[in-house]
C-alpha cells in the first residue's frame, strides 16, 4: 500500500512534488520518516508537507498536465511560468535527488 504526501518547501503554489511512500518498502518508509521530522523542527513557516489521498493525488497532477498543456498552446515560456508537479514520484526518486 502507498501512501501520498503533498511537499511544498517553499510555499509557492506552483513549486511542489507529490511523494510516493510504499509502506512495505521499509527503506523508503524510513527515509521519509527522516524527511518528515526533518519538516517537522523545521523554522520555514512556508513549508507544506502533509497526506493526500491517491485521488487527490491523481487530480493534482492530472491538473498540472492540463496545465501544462494550455500553457505549451498558448506559447508561454513555462521558464517564466513554471507549472508544478506533472508526475507522481516515488520516494526512493525524491530522496536521490533531493
Amino acid at each position: 500500500m502507498k501512501k501520498y504526501y503533498y511537499n511544498c518547501p517553499r510555499g509557492f503554489s506552483n513549486e511542489f512534488s507529490i511523494i510516493s511512500v510504499e509502506q512495505t518498502n521499509e527503506q523508503e518508509v524510513k527515509q521519509f520518516n527522516e524527511f518528515y521530522n526533518r519538516y517537522q523542527k523545521s523554522d520555514n513557516t512556508n513549508w507544506d508537507l502533509h497526506q493526500i489521498t491517491e485521488k487527490r493525488a491523481r487530480k493534482i497532477i492530472s491538473d498540472e498536465r492540463t496545465t501544462k498543456r494550455a500553457y505549451e498552446r498558448a506559447g508561454i515560456n513555462l521558464c517564466c511560468n513554471p507549472v508544478g508537479a506533472t508526475e507522481i514520484t516515488s520516494a526512493t526518486e525524491f530522496f536521490e535527488e533531493y
